[in-house]
Formats: C-alpha cells, sequence, structure tokens
C-alpha cells in the first residue's frame, strides 16, 4: 500500500496532505494538516499535525478567518502598542 499523498500544499510553514485510502471497495480520503517551526537555539525543526475529512477544511477555513477578524477587531479596539513583528523562517520539507 503507498502511503504518498496526492495531492500536497504548502505556504510558509503550513502544508496540507491529501491521501487516498480505501477499506471494503469504498474510496475514502482524509487531509492532513501539518505546521513547522524551528527550535529555538537549534537547527531542529518541530511539526505538529492534525488530521481531517474533506468536509472539516470549509468549516475550518471560515472559523479560522473569522477568529482571525475577531483578533484584528480586538487588537484595533485596544491602546496603540508596538507588538513585535512575526518572522516566517524558511522550513525545509
Amino acid at each position: 500500500m503507498d502511503n504518498k499523498p496526492i495531492i500536497t500544499n504548502r505556504d510558509r510553514r503550513l502544508s496540507a496532505s491529501v491521501f487516498k485510502k480505501e477499506k471494503d471497495g469504498q474510496t475514502y480520503y482524509s487531509v492532513c494538516v501539518q505546521r513547522s517551526w524551528k527550535k529555538e537555539g537549534s537547527e531542529d525543526y518541530e511539526r505538529e499535525q492534525i488530521n481531517l475529512f474533506p468536509d472539516d477544511l470549509l468549516r475550518f477555513a471560515n472559523l479560522f478567518t473569522k477568529t482571525y477578524a475577531d483578533i484584528l477587531s480586538h487588537v484595533q479596539s485596544q491602546p496603540k502598542q508596538d507588538y513585535p513583528a512575526q518572522t516566517m523562517d524558511e522550513v525545509p520539507f
């Protein structure tokens, strides 16, 4: 059985890989969402993942879009602060 993804999409340190699985004559798909970051003071990378059903993808996209808008609204309602910029290290995949 081949465990390679049939689709992989990346955006900086995030990736989504689609896997096709067959069981009892049925075809199923799952999506592995992963984020990676460099450990502080090390050359090693940490990885974290969650496995989803395809139907979950749009729900997560909508949830994350709303959450981002809520955070932005909250921050804009607060007194002005100098927040540190976030850096995006190049992540080897």
